[in-house]
């Protein structure tokens, strides 16, 4: 996850919602009072996705911030993306996708989470225009 996303996550308070998944946070900077399973990761996000696939091992990796996702879209790093919206306007923030390149998706499934929904998006690797 990108560092802003990591503040914004450990301001909730309460118990760290990722329990024992470690989860590597791109930044340079220290990260105060970080859980245990929290560690830093930098370079290029080709690196940085790397990173995340050893130590996920078998498992999926789940890439979280605005920054992070756009990079990882603009360098084929994603190979399944699930947006879940939220009934709520926030005002501000950083956009999910502010990268370079257009980006083509297929929908694989919509569904709906309580208020919430969820779009499964995988990749459109088809040729247009």
């Amino acid at each position: 996850m990108g560092r802003r996303t990591f503040d914004v996550v450990m301001g909730f308070g309460g118990e760290w919602p990722y329990g024992s998944t470690p989860v590597l946070v791109a930044t340079t900077r220290p990260l105060p009072d970080a859980p245990t399973t929290v560690s830093t990761c930098h370079g290029d996000i080709g690196q940085m996705c790397e990173e995340a696939r050893q130590v996920a091992g078998d498992k999926n990796v789940y890439l979280d911030g605005g920054n992070v996702v756009s990079q990882a879209l603009d360098a084929g790093a994603v190979d399944e993306l699930i947006l879940t919206v939220v009934p709520v306007f926030l005002g501000q923030g950083v956009p999910l996708y502010s990268g370079e390149q257009l980006q083509r998706f297929n929908v694989e499934h919509l569904g709906r989470i309580g208020s919430m929904t969820q779009s499964k998006l995988t990749p459109d690797t088809g040729r247009h225009g």
